[in-house]
């Protein structure tokens, strides 16, 4: 078997503590991290957030992904309670259903809080732009995602076109 650990030299036999360690620590410092788990480098994108996205909004959602882990953990023990034919199992699917309903009518509420939160936000912006036409057609313009930078600009129409013609079948 070939190793890529150094030679501690068990052959010379150390008899000092701080020999030992230090060879030790040597052994130890090829760490995972460098044939293992490399740095990566990677670019963490900023999506914007929508514009009637408030705190209402983000305590909301924080809540209804709490939920949707509780009920995933509560499945999970409902799962493992019924394989193994425990005493508890129905007290478990029970938690888990109860979960499931919580994290159903919590999603629920806060899809609604959204679609009402984003259509107050825009009948507002479109109310308050009505005497101004330039700043309405704007208003238009966002609602309709005109305006917005492509996801990538390296890629052109012409380049998917040919993208397209190579990968698919005539």
């Amino acid at each position: 078997m070939v190793s890529n650990t150094p030679h501690l030299g068990w052959s010379q036999s150390p008899t000092k503590v701080h020999q030992i360690r230090e060879a030790l620590c040597t052994t130890a410092n090829l760490t995972p991290n460098d044939r293992l788990l490399p740095l990566r480098q990677f670019d963490r994108r900023q999506r914007p957030s929508d514009l009637w996205f408030d705190k209402e909004c983000c305590a909301a959602k924080r809540s209804t992904r709490r939920l949707e882990r509780a009920f995933s953990a509560a499945s999970r023990r409902a799962v493992i309670a019924t394989t193994f034919a425990d005493s508890d199992a129905a007290d478990a699917v029970a938690e888990a259903d109860a979960a499931k309903t919580a994290w159903y009518n919590q999603h629920r509420s806060y899809r609604q809080l959204g679609r009402n939160k984003s259509a107050e936000f825009w009948f507002s912006k479109v109310e308050a732009s009505q005497s101004d036409p330039h700043k309405l057609w704007r208003i238009v313009d966002d609602l309709l995602g005109r305006g917005r930078e492509p996801v990538s600009s390296a890629t052109d129409v012409e380049i998917f076109n040919h993208f397209l013609r190579r990968k698919l079948p005539k």
